[in-house]
């Protein structure tokens, strides 16, 4: 399966290869709707099954959608999606907290029925190394 997605062999050498004590993060960066969550879901069992252990995860940025009823608060409910409804600063401290912490982190996740966040939804063990992070404004 590797062979469809020809630069994991890169990201799997430059992991292999890193003297970080802290964990490898993978940005993908996308517009709505363009792969990005399928991507970042589909790429951790690959390269798990790549290096024959658990090393890889993945961590999107939709579960920092602000929740609805923020949004409604402060009347930006029509622009949901748009950069300011997210709480960027909680996403970066969890971003930061993934990379630096050597333990098991829960994170937030997206969940699409309810058009809202689930806190503690997903689980990075402290084995996960590598995080496959997505998310429209990474960049």
């Amino acid at each position: 399966m590797i062979e469809k997605y020809p630069f994991l062999e890169q990201v799997i050498a430059r992991f292999q290869r890193k003297e970080s004590p802290y964990r490898f993060l993978l940005g993908i960066v996308g517009a709505p709707a363009s792969g990005k969550s399928t991507l970042a879901e589909l790429l951790p069992p690959i390269i798990n099954s790549e290096m024959g252990v658990e090393v890889a995860t993945h961590f999107n940025m939709d579960g920092y959608h602000r929740f609805n009823a923020a949004l409604k608060e402060r009347a930006i409910f029509p622009y949901k999606g748009s950069h300011f409804t997210f709480d960027v600063e909680g996403f970066m401290a969890k971003l930061v907290e993934i990379k630096e912490a050597d333990r098991t982190v829960k994170c937030p996740i997206y969940d699409r029925k309810v058009k809202d966040p689930t806190p503690d939804a997903h689980t990075i063990l402290r084995g996960h190394r590598m995080v496959v992070v997505e998310g429209n404004y990474l960049l």
